[in-house]
């Protein structure tokens, strides 16, 4: 356990530690004011990620329970949809041939 425990702090560190803005945020403080001020701005972003989340994570079960209890109908619905399409392409005559057009070697770069 512990093993895997420091497999995942070395790998996962450095993912959470990208630089971005906030990462520039919290440097700039750190050494603006000190390394209390750091240690505080480092926590309001922890916090900040841990709520946004905690919320991310909550309207993925809810849509998830949506989904799970809707799924004769979402099924229902799609197999029309997958119906009306077949038919639709079934139904349609096919785009005329064309023949290939030569290659102009001198316009080969150009968009046609």
């Amino acid at each position: 356990m512990a093993r895997a425990l420091a497999l995942g702090l070395l790998v996962g560190f450095p993912i959470a530690a990208s630089p971005g803005p906030i990462s520039f945020l919290v440097l700039r403080r750190t050494l603006a004011r000190g390394w209390r001020s750091g240690l505080v701005s480092g926590l309001g972003v922890a916090t900040g990620d841990a709520i946004y989340a905690a919320l991310a994570a909550f309207g993925v079960a809810v849509v998830t329970n949506v989904l799970i209890s809707q799924r004769r109908w979402i099924g229902l619905l799609g197999g029309i949809a997958l119906v009306v399409i077949g038919l639709r392409t079934i139904s349609q005559n096919p785009p005329p041939r064309s023949s290939p057009k030569r290659a102009d070697l001198r316009r080969w770069w150009r968009s046609p």
